[in-house]
């Protein structure tokens, strides 16, 4: 056992690398007997609350030198003490950092590419106890990274998928918090030309209202969001160029799909 000035808990070992990030001056720049130090009190990690680790780990990700830094900490061994799988994806990690690391990635961007699955999200979050949006975050980015037009090189294309998501789901959800999701999946993808358009683009409005659908007979209810979403996944598929006019003249053929005559 150690003396006792070097018994280190996770939590203080978290802030300890969270400080190296906003001192050292190259990413290399480890102290080997700190690093040791830390290595041999892992076990201290069981009695420290995931609110308390989230806390320091989010600072971690989103400071300086946060790629080699959360590498070098599932290195050591902190990954499974941490909530992560026990070989989280470091070279995933890697690769997002160095593209995206201009584009100032938000923590649980970065912390999204060491997983692999949706189920390592929840094994995650039930550890650390992350607050609702950066959960959504990840799952968002897992979910939508592997989608074919966000692996293309092609900024249009990634662009106009990220618009896609936003307008397919913006009614569901407050329309910031997707904005801000499809602003990190671009990031994570390292679409700067796209991110740049993205964020200076005003999105596309959809022309047709709740209003308008009742007046044409749609039921207030599971039926009327039924129409909206089809008449909206209808007006995205034409790169939102149809009309008020071309989509009142699918609202009959839509509701009859969902009402019984």
């Amino acid at each position: 056992m150690p003396p006792l000035e070097y018994r280190r808990t996770i939590y203080e070992s978290c802030a300890t690398s969270g400080f190296f990030g906003r001192v050292a001056r190259n990413p290399d720049d480890h102290d080997t007997h700190t690093l040791n130090i830390i290595q041999s009190n892992m076990s201290h990690l069981d009695s420290i609350s995931g609110e308390r680790l989230w806390t320091e780990l989010k600072k971690i990700a989103s400071g300086r030198f946060a790629g080699p830094v959360l590498t070098m900490m599932m290195q050591l061994g902190m990954a499974q003490h941490l909530g992560f799988p026990p070989n989280p994806d470091v070279a995933e990690l890697g690769k997002v950092y160095e593209r995206a690391e201009g584009m100032k990635p938000k923590a649980m961007t970065l912390i999204a590419s060491l997983l692999r699955s949706l189920e390592e999200v929840f094994v995650l979050d039930k550890r650390l106890k992350v607050s609702t949006d950066d959960r959504k975050l990840c799952i968002f980015i897992i979910t939508h990274r592997e989608d074919d037009a966000m692996k293309k090189p092609d900024d249009d294309v990634r662009l106009s998928r990220a618009l896609d998501l936003v307008l397919d789901t913006y009614c569901k959800e407050h329309q910031a918090h997707i904005v801000d999701r499809a602003k990190e999946l671009l990031k994570y993808a390292g679409a700067e030309k796209a991110l740049s358009i993205f964020e200076k683009s005003a999105l596309p409005r959809f022309p047709l209202t709740g209003g308008v659908l009742l007046k044409c007979g749609v039921p207030k209810s599971k039926v009327m969001s039924r129409v909206y979403d089809d008449l909206r996944r209808m007006w995205i598929g034409s790169r939102y160029t149809m009309s008020e006019d071309e989509l009142f003249s699918h609202i009959d053929e839509v509701k009859a799909k969902y009402v019984k005559t």
